[in-house]
């Protein structure tokens, strides 16, 4: 045998062995009660055959011996001194004092003329015999050695009568006392069995949690490694489009619109792969207010309705004629309603697709529907799982990574909404979800007055002065391209020392984003901090292109808002914007 299989051996021993602890010292705890139901009765039938002195000295020794035993194996299994097997050897060695207890009385007792309560006297001890199975716990040679003392010392007793009616009770109490050994024995094999069953899944079960954590790292891994150039992409995108609105540059504004297009290809499959990332990390928190479903039903459907339009397909929304307002997470939802019809439209060749709302009672149900090729019945349940989908061989990209769905179930799982599927083949496919409603708040509208806010580009622009952290040399030079073309100055740094110097030699800067995971194992967080410190109280935004677990949790609570790469310039400049617009308004 080798060198492993005997360490197999041995480790599957050992766990057999604290197994069969457990289970006969509990089992040990549950037949005190009857123990003792029986040894009143046993007691009785002495009593009745006039040897009740006896018992003077059978119930203190069965009481001292039976509780005592229980006792002393509760003991040495706490007490770390003891092993598991010393705990198996008391345990498979103390029965034999139980049997000659019974034996002994037995001997005395059968000295009188056979009677009925001998009788009785033999089936109490014997159900004590088949009781005793259960603390046995699988040990066969524990048993054996209890059996054979209380059946030979039992079956002597009979012997000693004398006459046919003696030798049959004998002969039966040997053959049963047999067959509960078998009965231990295959207990023994039933519980090896068990084992190695456990021992099995226990090791497929941390073998899928190993490969489901290095499927995590890699798309984590994979994803940042992605971001950095598409971030440097989409800031020189955006300078294209800019330097074309400005030059008046139609050529080089289809470009431009070309390029987005592309971008905005990739970005959704890497976003796809953050989204599960993050469910996967349980950085997704759910929030639980009122909010107005059929605003938001409304704005899906305006949002992606140019979508369906250049499909050459119709998008609509059908809306009760009340207000309706939900109790849940409104953003959550929105991403759920927006993949939903989002592959509708992917999926539909023609036709339509149509966002229903409508209330029953106290829930709002919302139906996707399209009048596409639908999902065969057994293909239903798949269609929720990653990279699957349906009638998608060559994996053609245009129809994404088959994690649309897989996203959606999961988010309705976490927000706590019944999520089910209709279908047939060539008759289209009907999602439904269910949620609570709300009361419907008084809302006294407030038009915003936009007399205060700052355009993005015109003689009104504003002038802002930006601090870049980001150790990749091609995003900083990305975004100082498209800052200038707005017109805005850029103070890009490589680490924290170069930013300090920089705050030092500017005294102010009106926005500042920071690079989350930095060379040398410093984070923007670092940098923020030491900033803080040197009088920088500027609004900071947060960029990381990480999907790990531990980083998307450290990104969340750092507090700051966070952008994940490839960044949209327009959308960053966006929020620098509306930032400062707060701060002027407030």
């Amino acid at each position: 045998m080798s060198a492993s299989a005997t360490q197999h051996a041995a480790a599957e021993a050992q766990q057999l062995r604290a197994e069969r602890v457990r289970q006969g010292l509990e089992q040990a705890r549950r037949v005190r009660l009857p123990h003792t139901v029986a040894e009143l009765v046993v007691a009785w039938v002495t009593i009745a055959l006039g040897h009740g002195e006896v018992l003077w000295i059978y119930l203190p020794y069965m009481a001292l011996v039976v509780h005592g035993r229980g006792s002393l194996l509760e003991w040495m299994h706490e007490d770390k001194r003891f092993s598991d097997a010393e705990v198996m050897r008391v345990m498979s060695l103390s029965p034999m004092l139980i049997a000659a207890g019974y034996v002994g009385l037995a001997l005395v007792l059968f000295q009188e003329p056979l009677q009925p309560l001998h009788y009785l006297f033999s089936m109490v001890i014997t159900g004590a015999a088949a009781g005793a199975v259960a603390p046995a716990a699988g040990d066969v040679r524990g048993y054996v050695a209890y059996a054979s003392v209380r059946g030979i010392g039992h079956a002597s007793a009979w012997l000693m009568a004398g006459g046919f009616g003696a030798w049959l009770p004998a002969v039966l109490v040997l053959v049963l006392l047999a067959s509960l050994t078998n009965y231990v024995r295959d207990q023994g094999r039933a519980q090896l069995a068990l084992l190695r069953t456990n021992v099995r899944l226990s090791e497929a079960h941390a073998a899928a949690e190993r490969a489901n954590e290095a499927r995590t790292r890699f798309f984590a891994a994979a994803s940042h490694d992605l971001r950095q150039p598409l971030t440097a992409l989409a800031y020189n995108v955006a300078t294209i489009e800019a330097l074309a609105k400005l030059r008046e540059d139609a050529q080089l504004g289809r470009v431009g619109q070309g390029l987005r297009r592309s971008l905005g290809e990739s970005q959704m499959l890497l976003n796809s792969l953050l989204e599960i990332s993050q469910l996967d990390a349980g950085a997704v928190e759910v929030a639980r207010e009122p909010f107005d479903l059929a605003e938001l039903v409304t704005g899906v459907t305006q949002g992606l309705r140019p979508l369906a339009q250049e499909r050459g397909l119709t998008l609509w929304a059908e809306l009760p004629p009340q207000p309706c307002w939900a109790r849940g997470d409104a953003a959550q939802l929105r991403r759920v309603l927006s993949n939903l019809v989002g592959n509708a439209i992917k999926f539909t060749p023609q036709g339509e697709v149509r966002l229903e709302l409508s209330t029953r009672g106290q829930d709002a149900w919302i139906a996707v529907r399209d009048t596409g090729p639908g999902i065969p019945r057994e293909l239903q349940e798949r269609v929720f799982e990653e990279f699957f989908q349906v009638g998608n061989p060559a994996r053609d990209r245009q129809q994404g990574l088959g994690l649309g769905l897989a996203i959606v179930n999961r988010l309705a799982h976490l927000m706590d909404v019944p999520l089910t599927l209709e279908s047939e083949p060539g008759q289209g496919c009907c999602f439904r979800l269910k949620l609570p409603l709300a009361p419907t708040p008084e809302i006294s509208a407030r038009a915003a007055s936009p007399s205060g806010l700052m355009p993005l580009d015109g003689p009104s622009a504003p002038r802002l002065q930006v601090l870049l952290v980001d150790d990749e040399a091609p995003i900083r030079e990305a975004l100082g391209l498209y800052l200038e073309a707005l017109g805005w100055t850029l103070h890009a740094a490589a680490d924290g020392d170069s930013a300090l110097a920089l705050w030092a030699a500017a005294q102010r800067v009106d926005a500042v984003v920071l690079d989350f995971r930095l060379g040398g194992g410093a984070t923007g967080l670092d940098v923020l901090l030491r900033l803080r410190a040197a009088g920088c109280q500027a609004p900071a935004w947060l960029i990381t292109g990480d999907t790990a677990p531990e980083r998307i949790h450290a990104a969340k609570e750092a507090g700051l808002p966070v952008f994940y790469k490839p960044v949209e310039g327009r959308e960053l400049v966006g929020a620098i914007l509306a930032k400062v617009n707060a701060a002027a308004s407030g």
